[in-house]
């Protein structure tokens, strides 16, 4: 019987197949999932649970991304400040926009 864990696994990965974010870690090509913060007046991490820039992918093409490593998405540079491998088979990277 499946397991769970690779039941969303496979999900995700053809979820960011299909509508994912084009970017470039450390000089290589990949796809992910960018999500940035909410910048509207009177709207704050604390009110939505959101608290920055963070970038999903699998844990495949995060294996080599450290702190510090360079991510250059929709012509933006962010700097990964940490990163949180779910368990899923995803990695988050907590990301910095770099100005």
């Amino acid at each position: 019987m499946p397991q769970f864990r690779d039941i969303f696994a496979a999900a995700d990965q053809q979820i960011i197949a299909r509508v994912g974010d084009d970017a470039v870690l450390d000089g290589v090509e990949v796809r992910g999932e960018l999500a940035v913060p909410i910048e509207q007046s009177g709207l704050s991490g604390s009110a939505t649970g959101f608290q920055g820039h963070t970038f999903r992918l699998s844990d495949d093409q995060a294996a080599s991304a450290a702190i510090g490593s360079v991510l250059v998405a929709y012509e933006k540079t962010y700097s990964v400040v940490n990163m949180y491998p779910e368990g899923t088979g995803m990695t988050t990277l907590e990301l910095r926009l770099d100005t």
